[in-house]
């Protein structure tokens, strides 16, 4: 289309829209425009008309770590006497002091900045916090364990159990009373015995990220990213109704003192590379989210994409995602945002939308929980 001036006088303007498959419309004001002007408004309408058919898929990588999690507990709550477990599995947990149930109180399990966030500070006496036997948590041959912990008590104390009685355990992780270092036990379905793996020595005052794992008679024990001792045993872990206690065992021994965050569960066995994302990404308490864009139209993209993060809080984030290279019509590309938060985060996060900045308007978004 070839645009023409008029005079003032007989001034009048021109209005044509039409709409392509990107959903824009286009209008076009013809008045008395200096040529510059008139230049411009045709470079404008060329480079709508170029994207034309334009649409591209999105991909979110590395989100695995929402694989098989069956149970998360940021203990971000910062009041009251219940930490919500975000795994979707329903596996809260109850703040007790003795059989009493309460918390930041005097005397009661109390809510305090943690590593990330808030977190739950134990008096090594009687504070715990019992989550009730489901079957998401029960009959797990292959387990991972992650917390961070922070004690102040370094001769004893349980940090995670699944424990009732001699008869009915499960798998503990415990500062050890004859070594004082972190110790992961697995207990065998038929013979009643254990086997276990010790780490490093429990220093107080010391935040430190402990990771037990159990893989059909492969024992491992990760302290702060680091494979620390490993076993191989022929045990079957004993299915059993014991509840899951943090800060001691459900038969009321060995009480934990110190501060507790970020208790993960998994029904399967995390790699050396996931454990050692969850402990970087901890200490820095941000994760990365890689996308993945593939042009599946007939236009080029450009270099140039917001992407739109949506948490399930409500919040919405706004980050850039460039990429050095065009992504030209076929073509795939990936870039990386960080998000401030821990890197199971991923389970907070609702959707993501990205959008081209070169073609306003074609935006292409994922659910996370579909892509996992």
């Amino acid at each position: 289309m070839r645009l023409k001036s008029i005079s003032s006088f007989l001034a009048s303007i021109l209005l044509i829209g039409f709409t392509i498959s990107t959903g824009i419309i286009v209008y076009y004001f013809v008045s008395t425009l200096p040529r510059t002007q008139t230049q411009q408004i045709s470079s404008q309408a060329s480079k709508v008309l170029s994207c034309a058919g334009a649409t591209f898929d999105v991909k979110v990588k590395n989100c695995n770590l929402l694989n098989g999690l069956v149970l998360w507990l940021p203990m971000d709550e910062g009041s009251g006497n219940t930490t919500y477990d975000y795994s979707g599995n329903n596996n809260n947990g109850t703040l007790y002091n003795g059989s009493t149930i309460c918390g930041g109180i005097d005397n009661c399990p109390l809510w305090v900045d943690g590593l990330i966030g808030k977190a739950i500070s134990f008096d090594g006496v009687d504070d715990y916090v019992n989550i009730p036997s489901s079957p998401s948590l029960s009959g797990l041959n292959t387990i991972t364990l992650s917390v961070w912990v922070n004690p102040t008590k370094t001769t004893e104390g349980t940090i995670a159990s699944k424990h009732d009685n001699y008869q009915n355990r499960e798998w503990q992780l415990y500062i050890n009373p004859y070594t004082y270092k972190y110790t992961f036990q697995v207990v065998d379905n038929s013979t009643n015995t254990f086997s276990e793996v010790a780490g490093i020595l429990a220093t107080a005052g010391k935040w430190t990220h402990i990771v037990g794992v159990y893989n059909n008679g492969d024992l491992r024990i990760y302290c702060d990213g680091v494979l620390i001792s490993s076993a191989t045993t022929n045990k079957i872990i004993r299915v059993t109704n014991a509840p899951i206690r943090i800060g001691n065992r459900a038969d009321d021994a060995r009480y934990y003192g110190g501060i507790i965050d970020e208790v993960l569960i998994y029904n399967r066995a995390l790699s050396e590379e996931e454990i050692k994302e969850l402990y970087y990404e901890g200490l820095t308490n941000k994760f990365n989210i890689t996308i993945g864009l593939l042009n599946s139209g007939y236009a080029d993209l450009g270099n140039s994409f917001t992407a739109i993060v949506y948490l399930k809080n409500g919040t919405i984030l706004q980050k850039p995602l460039n990429s050095e290279k065009p992504l030209n019509k076929g073509y795939y590309l990936e870039g990386t945002i960080t998000i401030d938060g821990y890197y199971p985060s991923y389970g907070l996060v609702d959707k993501i939308m990205v959008c081209s900045n070169d073609c306003q308007g074609v935006c292409s978004e994922v659910k996370i929980n579909n892509q996992c």
